[in-house]
């Protein structure tokens, strides 16, 4: 049985190659906070690089955007 990590490296390499740089969008939450590490374990095996930019959003702006929908 392959890990995540073996998952996560074959579906990189075949779906975008060997990429320069990986963005993803997150959400904090433990799933999000694993698929972070995984990505960041692979970065050097793989050759790529996870910058991480941070945004926040206050509960009200989510209400907000979730009236407009």
């Amino acid at each position: 049985m392959k890990n995540i990590k073996d998952i996560v490296k074959n579906n990189i390499l075949s779906i975008v190659g060997r990429p320069k740089s990986i963005c993803v969008a997150l959400s904090g939450g433990s799933d999000s906070v694993c698929l972070l590490h995984v990505l960041n374990s692979l970065s050097d095996d793989v050759g790529f690089s996870v910058p991480v930019k941070v945004v926040t959003s206050t509960k009200q702006r989510r209400t907000r955007l979730q009236r407009v929908r």
